[in-house]
């Protein structure tokens, strides 16, 4: 479920992105405050992955 939120916060990323350079907004800061939320949304996909492997090395 994690994961998929993860996907969503990526494609709202993206959006963002797209219209910040259609609108010719301050195209920095989008692309600054994009970049942050991605990162952490990757961080959370990372410590996910690591809880699954973790249980996947006990349950083995």
């Amino acid at each position: 479920m994690e994961f998929i939120v993860a996907l969503l916060k990526f494609g709202l990323f993206v959006a963002v992105i797209s219209i910040a350079y259609m609108v010719g907004v301050d195209y920095g800061a989008a692309v600054g405050w994009a970049t942050f939320f991605v990162l952490g949304s990757l961080i959370d996909i990372n410590s996910k992955l690591m809880d699954i492997v973790e249980a996947l090395k006990k349950n083995g």
